[in-house]
């Protein structure tokens, strides 16, 4: 694993190669409670109500900037190949910003690992995040050179479908709702 990418987006790609079923589920749930990770988000959302590009149900511009994807929390995307790793942010992050992404890491990962092991991918995870925060690449490293199984919810991308999906649903509601109550407010 030699990635590239650089900031939350390079954080994001090493999360999914390192537990990619954890990715799975942290990915659509950063996406929705932390947009200010993602690529020109405030210059975005303004083109995209000048162009008309607004979620109905929510009222929320999902447009991005580059002209060529309408992004969405679930990682999908309207021109179909966008997931939330590419649409995050490359360059250096707040401290808040990677505060939150730890803390739903971090959430998730103690519903399936030992203590131990989610001590020891807090770790790491803390090293990689530090990193984004400052814009520079992860390190080449993995919780599984260092002994933390790949996080196996029971599911396979063959089931992830009706009972499955409504697993993986309920545990993102569940975190959304946790997180639901500790949005700041900006100064």
């Amino acid at each position: 694993m030699n990635i590239q990418d650089t900031g939350v987006r390079g954080y994001l790609r090493w999360l999914q190669h390192d537990q990619p079923q954890l990715y799975a589920v942290a990915a659509p749930i950063i996406a929705q409670r932390v947009p200010d990770a993602f690529s020109d988000r405030e210059q975005s959302m303004g083109q995209g109500a000048l162009m008309g590009f607004a979620d109905d149900a929510t009222g929320v511009t999902t447009y991005f900037g580059d002209g060529s994807t309408t992004f969405n929390p679930s990682g999908a995307s309207a021109s179909g190949g966008t997931d939330v790793a590419s649409a995050a942010n490359s360059g250096a992050s707040s401290p808040s910003i990677v505060g939150t992404i730890s803390n739903i890491v971090s959430a998730l990962a103690q519903g399936y690992l030992a203590k131990s092991q989610v001590d020891t991918l807090n770790q790491v995870n803390q090293i990689q995040l530090q990193r984004a925060q400052a814009g520079l690449a992860p390190l080449n490293t993995g919780s599984l050179q260092l002994g933390v199984p790949q996080v196996n919810l029971g599911l396979s991308t063959g089931t992830l479908t009706g009972g499955g999906i409504a697993l993986v649903a309920i545990v993102g509601l569940g975190l959304l709702f946790a997180f639901g109550g500790r949005r700041r407010a900006r100064a």
